[in-house]
């Protein structure tokens, strides 16, 4: 996904059509409320049910270890 579709494009994609959520929310998440697992994450946001977001999830805890999202 490199960088963010919505900061390219000034919308922002769902991320998780499972739990109907955007990435937006999720990076905002994770970077506001300093979340450092994908757990952390599906407990706000509801169960991982089919896991395709997961690794998009896992790359937006990473960046924000770093100090990149």
């Amino acid at each position: 996904m490199g960088d963010s579709l919505s900061v390219l494009w000034g919308f922002s994609l769902y991320l998780c059509l499972c739990n109907g959520v955007n990435e937006r929310t999720i990076r905002d998440m994770i970077r506001k409320d300093k979340l450092r697992t994908a757990k952390q994450v599906y407990d706000i946001i509801g169960p991982a049910q089919c896991g395709k977001c997961m690794s998009y999830i896992n790359k937006y805890i990473d960046k924000d270890k770093e100090g990149l999202l």
